[in-house]
């Protein structure tokens, strides 16, 4: 056997000759592992204040720094305004509605129901006016005053010195609701006297208005409640004889008597041939007395309480008496005072009276 020397027949190959080179072994070619690649330099910005903050600065203040705090908090308060915008138009609707529900009503209510009465203020514009007070026996001070209301009702409103306040009677509507007495028939404008009384301080008080009716005949209504309750409302037609005539007015009193009683009711008018004419209602209402003094048709009527002696037991009644076509007098007639006999009406003023022009006298000299 020859020593022959064998060589491989594996080719050579010569390396690159441009420089060292990296050989991989084929172990690592077949495991495929991650290529590992060096991260790059972080990238870098400047603020307005030139300082620098890096990415992942930023990334935290979004996060929890205080520009994000800044955005949550403005987030919220949009979220709450909106809320609380929603809530006040929903209870602005709400209330505006109801209340816009509220007058419909109101208007289809008035619409269809007229109030029967007016208001306790309206006053008819041609009302007589009149006035009466007492003190009950605790002192308290109580006031009426009637009048006419836009319905043609007999009103009397009362004030209570206690309580401080004005209550309001609808006479008229009070008469009628009480079936035991007679309606009011009235006129625009009819004339109005009051009085009250009290008496023996025991509790027995009175309080009265007279007027005339369709038929001019005097008619009175009054209560003796001191409350003056609706309930409690009467009226009295007097004697038909007693009629009074065009244009006439009423004058009202209550004469306290000398002694232990009741005294009297008193009241004047002026009836139809212009005689001024006193009637009493003590115990049934009669006619006292006339006075037969030319009294202008129409005149002015009054009548006050006068002293006689220590006791306010006396009249006196004022009224008005033509002299000539432009001119009068006013006239005071006295009943039970000194100057008087006492029984009788006396002119207790002296012909030098105060003389009172009018402006506007008919040519049947009625005062208008």
């Amino acid at each position: 056997m020859q020593n022959q020397q064998q060589y491989s027949d594996l080719e050579v190959v010569d390396p690159p000759s441009d420089g060292p080179y990296v050989y991989e072994s084929p172990a690592a070619q077949e495991a495929n592992l991650p290529e590992v690649v060096s991260p790059a330099p972080p990238r870098t910005n400047k603020d307005a204040d030139e300082k620098i903050v890096d990415d992942a600065t930023k990334h935290d203040e979004r996060k929890g720094g205080p520009l994000g705090v800044f955005h949550r908090r403005r987030l919220r308060y949009l979220i709450f305004t909106l809320i609380a915008l929603t809530i006040v138009g929903a209870v602005l609707g709400a209330a505006l509605g109801t209340t816009l529900n509220h007058r419909s009503q109101e208007t289809d209510e008035t619409t269809t129901n007229p109030p029967a009465q007016s208001p306790a203020n309206r006053i008819l514009r041609n009302s007589s006016l009149t006035a009466t007070n007492l003190a009950d026996q605790n002192g308290r001070v109580h006031r009426r005053v009637f009048f006419q209301d836009a319905n043609n009702a007999i009103i009397a409103r009362q004030w209570d010195s206690q309580n401080r306040t004005w209550e309001t009677r609808n006479l008229t509507e009070a008469v009628h609701l009480n079936p035991a007495t007679p309606d009011i028939d009235t006129y625009p404008g009819t004339p109005l006297a009051s009085a009250s009384l009290t008496f023996r301080d025991d509790g027995f008080y009175e309080s009265w208005v007279w007027f005339l009716d369709s038929g001019n005949q005097i008619i009175n209504v009054g209560s003796g409640d001191i409350s003056y309750s609706e309930d409690r409302i009467g009226v009295i037609s007097l004697p038909g004889r007693f009629v009074a005539g065009n244009g006439s007015r009423l004058a009202a009193a209550w004469q306290r008597c000398p002694e232990d009683c009741m005294g009297s009711w008193i009241v004047i008018y002026q009836a139809e041939d212009g005689l001024v004419n006193v009637i009493n209602g003590s115990g049934s209402w009669h006619l006292g007395s006339s006075f037969d003094r030319a009294v202008a048709m129409g005149s002015s009527l009054a009548i006050t309480p006068q002293m006689s002696g220590s006791s306010a037991t006396g009249l006196a009644v004022l009224l008005e008496n033509l002299v000539s076509g432009s001119t009068g007098e006013v006239i005071r007639m006295g009943y039970g005072m000194p100057e008087t006999d006492g029984h009788s009406w006396v002119d207790s003023m002296s012909r030098t009276t105060n003389r009172i022009s009018r402006e506007r006298l008919t040519g049947t000299n009625e005062l208008r």
